[in-house]
C-alpha cells in the first residue's frame, strides 16, 4: 500500500517527466526502488498506473483535435471514403494509426520483459542507469541534426515507423518516450511544435493499451503471487489526479515555449548515478 503523499509526489513527478525528454517510468522507477523501497516489479506496475492522469492531461489539452480525428475516423477506416478527408486528417490518422501498431509489437514484449526483473536487482537498476544515459545521449545529438521545417502535411509512412519504434522501445524503464519520439521526429526534420504536437496525440492511444496490458498481466498471475498494483484505491486516484493537474500544465508550458529544452544533461546525470547505485548495492 502507497502513503497518499507518496501517491501525491510520485503522480507530481510523472506528470511532468511524461512530456520532457527524460523518462517518468525510469525516474518513477528509481524514486520508489531507492527512497520508497519498493520492488521493481511493483514499481514498473504503479508508474504505468499513473500514466492514467498524464492520458487525461493530454485528452483535456487536445480535446477539439481529438474530437476532430474522432469524428474523421469512420471515413479513414472506409477506404471508399477517405477521399471525403481533409489532408490533414488523413495523414495524422495515417501516422498514428501505423505508429500505434508498431508500438504495441515492439512495446508488448518489452513491457513484459521490464515487469518480469528481479526485486530490487542491481542488474535491474543498472540497466534503467544505462538506459537513461542513452537517452540523454540521444537529446544531446537530437537538436544538432535537426533539419526543421516539415508540417503535419509532409508526414510519411516512414515517420509512422520510426516514431512507433522508438515508442515501443521506451516500454523498457529508462528510456524516455516522449524524448526519443521527439528526438525522432526532429531527426526526420519537423519542426518544435510539430514534433511536440505529434509525440503527445502518440501517447493517447498507446497510455490506453498499456493500461489494458497491465489489466492482462494481473489477470494472468497465479493467485499465490502478489498483485503487481498494491496501491490502494485512495491512493491510485490521489496519484493519478496529481499527474493529470500537473501534466496539463506541463504540456501548455511546452507547448508555449513551443521549442526544445536541453533536458539531456540530466538523464545521463541520474543514469550515471543509477549505475553507481547498482556498483555500490
Amino acid at each position: 500500500m502507497y502513503e497518499i503523499w507518496e501517491a501525491l509526489l510520485l503522480g507530481a513527478v510523472q506528470g511532468a517527466a511524461e512530456w520532457l525528454p527524460i523518462s517518468s517510468e525510469g525516474v518513477l522507477t528509481l524514486i520508489q526502488l531507492h527512497v520508497l523501497q519498493r520492488p521493481l516489479a511493483e514499481s514498473v506496475a504503479f508508474a504505468i498506473w499513473l500514466h492514467l492522469g498524464t492520458l487525461l492531461a493530454a485528452v483535456s489539452y487536445f480535446r477539439r483535435e481529438l474530437l476532430q480525428l474522432t469524428k474523421a475516423l469512420p471515413r479513414w477506416i472506409l477506404p471508399a471514403h477517405r477521399g471525403d478527408l481533409s489532408d490533414t486528417d488523413r495523414k495524422l490518422l495515417d501516422f498514428l494509426g501505423v505508429a500505434t501498431v508498431l508500438t504495441g509489437l515492439v512495446g508488448a514484449p518489452l513491457l513484459a520483459l521490464s515487469l518480469s526483473l528481479d526485486p530490487l536487482s542491481r542488474w535491474g537498476t543498472a540497466l534503467i542507469g544505462a538506459l537513461l544515459i542513452g537517452t540523454g545521449l540521444i537529446q544531446l545529438i537530437a537538436p544538432r541534426r535537426k533539419l526543421g521545417g516539415r508540417t503535419v502535411l509532409g508526414l510519411s509512412v516512414r515517420d509512422a515507423l520510426w516514431a512507433g519504434l522508438a515508442q515501443g522501445l521506451a516500454a523498457l524503464p529508462g528510456l524516455s518516450r516522449s524524448g526519443l519520439t521527439i528526438s525522432i521526429l526532429l531527426l526526420r526534420g519537423f519542426r518544435e511544435t510539430e514534433a511536440l504536437r505529434l509525440s503527445f496525440l502518440m501517447s493517447i492511444p498507446v497510455i490506453f493499451a498499456a493500461q489494458f496490458l497491465l489489466k492482462l498481466l494481473e489477470l494472468l498471475r497465479t493467485t499465490d503471487e502478489e498483485p503487481l498494483l498494491s496501491a490502494g484505491a485512495l491512493a491510485g486516484a490521489a496519484g493519478v489526479l496529481s499527474a493529470a493537474f500537473v501534466g496539463w500544465l506541463t504540456i501548455s508550458a511546452l507547448m508555449g515555449l513551443a521549442r526544445r529544452l536541453p533536458f539531456w544533461a540530466f538523464a545521463i546525470g541520474l543514469g550515471v548515478f543509477s549505475l553507481i547505485a547498482a556498483l555500490l548495492a
